[in-house]
């Protein structure tokens, strides 16, 4: 299974814990992944959706999550689109890191909070 970055509908999916089928293939990205990553973008509209429906639990539970993916910003996504390179593999040849887990990547990509 390659990197994916999740959009907001199959982040939905995961974060309802309804679909067995969703969950199942969430957990083996997970297993072999380590992280969901997702862009800002996508964080931003799960906020508002929470917080407009004033779901604070949901919200609290949403952020925690995020504590544990990358959350790309709108340049990296744009710089890797345009020159048609991979965000982890420009990330990790400049900073000479290789991004693996959340811990790996403090500090080298802006988390969106």
């Amino acid at each position: 299974m390659e990197p994916s970055l999740l959009d907001t509908d199959i982040l939905a999916e995961i974060f309802k814990l309804r679909n067995q089928s969703v969950a199942a293939k969430a957990a083996a990205y997970l297993q072999q992944h380590g992280q969901f990553d997702i862009s800002a973008i996508t964080r931003f509209e799960v906020v508002r959706g929470l917080r407009h429906k004033r779901a604070a639990k949901s919200l609290t539970r949403f952020e925690s999550m995020c504590a544990r993916m990358l959350v790309v910003g709108q340049f990296e996504l744009i710089f890797s689109r345009n020159i048609g390179v991979s965000i982890r593999s420009t990330i990790s040849s400049i900073f000479h890191v290789r991004l693996t887990s959340p811990a790996a990547t403090a500090g080298v990509v802006p988390r969106v909070w």
